[in-house]
């Protein structure tokens, strides 16, 4: 195997352990094209896993756009609201083939805890192409624990 080769699996593997905490980087579109809320400040500063395994830096970069560094890796994230329910689709910046992931959250402890539950893309599948019937798939299945799939909290960071 040549270097060119072997840089290339390098690579790969790279993006995909930078998109672990995300379950699965798949998707090719957002939730939404328009964020449907303004960006929520209290998600904003340092977090680490309640294990203590992985790092999150939330900043703000304009109105409707969260940039995150985890464990080094870049993302970008905005807000849709489906029926009620907070989500954010996060691109992963990094990524050469640039791909989203959606993530339920909540904060708990008044803002001191940060629960992200990653949408299962056995319940929503990736060759979705239409942010209607992502959001029609997510309404549909919002009571079902099959959703979400991987789950991390997250404590701030002082």
């Amino acid at each position: 195997m040549n270097a060119r080769v072997t840089f290339q699996y390098f690579a790969r593997g790279v993006a995909i352990l930078g998109c672990a905490f995300l379950a699965a980087c798949e998707y090719d579109i957002p939730i939404a094209t328009i964020p449907s809320r303004p960006l929520n400040d209290a998600l904003l500063g340092n977090w680490v896993s309640v294990d203590g395994k992985d790092t999150m830096r939330v900043r703000l970069l304009d109105e409707i756009t969260y940039v995150i560094s985890y464990n080094q890796e870049l993302y970008s994230a905005q807000h849709t609201d489906v029926a009620g329910t907070p989500f954010v689709s996060v691109l992963h910046l990094d990524a050469q083939n640039r791909k989203y992931a959606f993530l339920g959250w909540s904060l708990e402890n008044n803002g001191a805890r940060l629960r992200l539950r990653v949408v299962s893309r056995k319940v929503i599948p990736t060759e979705t192409r239409d942010p209607a019937v992502l959001q029609a798939l997510l309404k549909k299945h919002l009571g079902e624990p099959a959703l979400f799939g991987f789950q991390q909290d997250y404590v701030r960071q002082k």
